[in-house]
């Protein structure tokens, strides 16, 4: 499912991307609309682009990590 993530660029904080809906993204003013992903990583990678430490938000936007198969 795409969906639309956006990077807190507050000074001193860290530059964590967050899922539109997260229950504790920023307010709009500290935010930068990265665009619509498929997944975090992707939204992560696009952050590191400006960000280099860019984060995945613990809470709405945590690593993909794909099923193993068997």
């Amino acid at each position: 499912m795409v969906m639309h993530y956006y990077v807190d660029i507050r000074p001193h904080h860290k530059h964590q991307v967050h899922r539109e809906g997260c229950t504790i993204i920023p307010s709009i003013q500290y935010l930068q609309y990265l665009g619509m992903f498929e997944t975090s990583d992707k939204a992560v990678a696009m952050a590191r682009v400006v960000y280099e430490h860019a984060t995945g938000c613990k809470k709405c936007a945590k690593p993909h990590t794909a099923k193993k198969t068997t």
